[in-house]
């Protein structure tokens, strides 16, 4: 696989590539669009093949500043990584807190914006969840992120278990919690919920990563694109109706 080329940047707009997939750079700092086109790279080439001195030619700036920004190379994915995970999270907790009040409904968002995440992030997903893919950035990202990053999960967890128990219980909860002051004890107290909730979180992470890229077991597919395309949404609707038979406990 070749270097990533991202060519250099027009002077008045980011492309619209990069406008659906990170958002506008537009009143960003130097460091920030560094850190997006950090993630545009990887999305299309993965962490073995980005160079970030693209990333310095695409801004017009000189090769020095990834060391002035971000230590190195592996710092400049390290940062680039956490940015993404802070973004994935707000993403997946605000689908399921602006679901309907519905446990079901509230899972299934989470699902949703989980895959739909995953295709639009590409290879950058697999590096948000497999950071062993590049060790170094990993060792960085855990020196200085980690207990933001667990603080962040436990969020995702609590939610889901609470999700859980109301589906069982047949209620609806009022989610009047942030990832700062985390039920722990209402949460654990329902063990085999939370319980369910870990599962739910691995399954949905394991069908978001096949949601990121090509495979062979749909590459495989000898079908048209369009019936390919429809093969792949319908799998993807039984196993979210997996996850929620998980969640009923069946």
């Amino acid at each position: 696989m070749g270097i990533l080329r991202l060519g250099a940047l027009p002077a008045d707009s980011a492309s619209s590539e990069r406008e659906l997939r990170f958002g506008s750079m537009e009143n960003l700092s130097t460091r920030d669009k560094m850190i997006v086109l950090t993630l545009e790279g990887i999305s299309d080439s993965g962490p073995a093949d980005f160079n970030a001195f693209e990333v310095c030619d695409t801004l017009g700036i000189k090769h020095p500043m990834v060391n002035y920004h971000f230590g190195n190379r592996d710092g400049m994915i390290a940062e680039a990584t956490w940015w993404l995970y802070q973004r994935w999270i707000t993403n997946v907790t605000s689908a399921i807190l602006n679901a309907p009040a519905d446990p079901r409904k509230r899972i299934t968002a989470f699902v949703n914006e989980s895959v739909e995440g995953a295709r639009k992030l590409g290879g950058a997903y697999l590096l948000l969840h497999y950071p062993l893919s590049s060790k170094n950035s990993q060792n960085i990202l855990q020196d200085k992120h980690h207990d933001d990053m667990e603080r962040k999960m436990e969020f995702v967890l609590a939610l889901l278990a609470i999700c859980v128990k109301d589906v069982r219980s047949g209620t609806v909860s009022d989610i009047n919690f942030d990832e700062n002051n985390v039920p722990r004890t209402q949460v654990m107290r329902d063990a085999p919920a939370a319980m369910a909730a870990t599962h739910i979180a691995w399954m949905v992470h394991g069908l978001a990563a096949w949601s990121s890229g090509n495979h062979l077991a749909t590459n495989r597919l000898s079908i048209r694109t369009v019936t390919k395309d429809i093969s792949i949404d319908l799998t993807i609707r039984a196993y979210i109706k997996a996850i929620v038979h998980i969640a009923e406990g069946s």
